[in-house]
């Protein structure tokens, strides 16, 4: 997608389905193809999957890549796992934020120091994924049941923020014109 509300609906989506018999390195041609035909307006989600795919896929499509575009998909990559994951647990969990059940911070505190070693040791969570799972997906079912209302319903208000905040930092986390300067060139 190339806009936010595309996305919004799924974003999670892969770029090809599971049954489609793809080369291992198919989304690395696909983002070489849109590059030669300035399709610019689609390099963020490119980049994007391709920086979320496994180290020893980028490496190994490393001889197909530009030297520039190499260097976007590795540093773009651990910005997002450096930076952005962690600030989606900060942003859902919201760990600082007073609850008047104890047991509601408590949880919420516990999945947040849960999911900040879990991506310290996976390093395999990236936003879109960390965005479909939503609060659900960052703890246990035993956690979860311990959170309020009122924190469930601020998570989900947190959640629909960050999802905002990421698209429109996408361009830029690789070292992209932002999104109106995209669809500018687009148009013209």
């Amino acid at each position: 997608p190339s806009d936010y509300e595309n996305w919004n609906d799924d974003p999670d989506t892969p770029l090809f389905r599971k049954e489609d018999d793809l080369p291992k390195d198919a989304k690395f041609q696909l983002l070489i193809s849109a590059r030669r035909c300035n399709a610019e307006l689609i390099l963020p989600m490119l980049f994007y999957s391709c920086a979320s795919e496994r180290l020893d896929t980028i490496f190994e499509s490393l001889h197909q890549l530009d030297a520039e575009d190499f260097k976007k998909i590795i540093s773009g990559r651990e910005l997002m796992q450096a930076t952005w994951v962690p600030l989606f647990g900060t942003k859902i969990l919201r760990p600082q934020g007073n609850c008047a059940f104890v047991e509601c911070f408590d949880a919420r505190t516990r999945m947040f120091a849960h999911w900040v070693n879990y991506c310290d040791y996976e390093r395999g969570m990236f936003p879109l994924r960390a965005c479909s799972g939503g609060l659900r997906g960052m703890g246990e079912e035993e956690e979860y049941k311990e959170i309020c209302k009122d924190c469930v319903r601020k998570s989900c208000d947190s959640l629909q923020d960050f999802q905002i905040d990421f698209w429109h930092a996408l361009p830029l986390i690789f070292d992209l014109d932002d999104w109106s300067i995209l669809e500018e060139r687009f148009e013209s």
